[in-house]
């Protein structure tokens, strides 16, 4: 069962979120105050908090830096509710890093909608720090997409690298970046570029399923090994792109990524050992204009 955190000090609001909440399936905790919320918060590592903007004490904005300083609550979905409507009130505290903003009341469809989402993408979360190796936890897989993570990427790049070696089979890398991710968590929260990663992972890893492993680089690029020589590398690279670049729906809105393309393809009696420096070279040439770059070590 879920669990969502209620942090306002109006005992009313709080007795309508609860009725939503629970009819949801939620279990419900309160605070009344910004002291007791990050107290609660801590207590109970909730799927969600909801997190009225004006409290007594600390205020809600207080509260959420607060939470995105602690390591451990950093991630932590948090929905704004407020009566402020005006833009640069909700730009503000999108900026600060919540999840999302909701006036207040909220309509009940609107809220479920919204807390049936942050809610599915914390419990992947949990699911993908579960499966890492014991004693490993989040190193072997990134938590918000479920792809290995970079270190785990490059243990694969090393061994393909020597099986491509002895065996004379070509192979490439090929980077993937997400551009302007921080406008788009300005414009609509951290949420939907929470959302918009995952989204670009699943693509990646459905086109690049048949010759091509796939993780996490870096936080806003996506890695592809290629089994293939350069040609096939470059192919698989515009592929990526293609597929990357289709609008994607975020909470009932398209939104356009723009990515930065970079790849080096190895052919034997090249420098393998620079595969991954000259993807890397190729990503930042590509970050201007948002292109495609490649080099091929022969």
């Amino acid at each position: 069962m879920p669990t969502a955190l209620i942090a306002d000090d109006d005992r009313i609001i709080r007795a309508l979120l609860r009725a939503m909440l629970e009819e949801r399936g939620y279990f419900v905790v309160e605070a009344a105050d910004g002291s007791e919320a990050i107290e609660r918060a801590r207590s109970e590592f909730p799927d969600v908090v909801l997190l009225d903007m004006e409290m007594p004490g600390m205020s809600g904005l207080g509260v959420l830096d607060e939470l995105r300083r602690d390591p451990a609550l950093a991630r932590l979905p948090v929905v704004i509710l407020s009566g402020h409507t005006g833009e640069a009130v909700i730009a503000g505290a999108l900026a600060r890093g919540a999840t999302d903003y909701l006036i207040k009341p909220p309509d009940s469809e609107k809220l479920g909608a919204l807390l049936d989402r942050v809610s599915k993408v914390k419990i992947g979360q949990d699911e993908a720090r579960r499966s890492a190796p014991a004693g490993e936890e989040g190193s072997a897989v990134d938590p918000r997409t479920g792809l290995p993570t970079r270190r785990a990427l490059e243990d694969l790049l090393n061994t393909e690298k020597q099986a491509a070696r002895h065996g004379a089979r070509p192979i490439g890398l090929v980077l993937l970046e997400l551009l302007a991710l921080h406008d788009l968590e300005r414009r609509r929260g951290r949420l939907a570029v929470d959302e918009a990663l995952v989204a670009a992972s699943r693509r990646a890893s459905d086109t690049a399923r048949r010759i091509g492993s796939v993780g996490l680089w870096q936080d806003s690029v996506i890695g592809v090994i290629v089994h293939g020589p350069p040609p096939a590398v470059e192919d698989m690279a515009n592929d990526l792109r293609s597929a990357l670049i289709a609008p994607i729906d975020l909470r009932g809105r398209e939104e356009s990524l723009s990515i930065a393309t970079g790849w080096a393809g190895w052919l034997p009696g090249g420098e393998l050992h620079s595969l991954a420096e000259r993807a890397q070279a190729a990503l930042r040439a590509a970050r201007t204009g948002a292109g495609v770059r490649g080099h091929v070590l022969d």
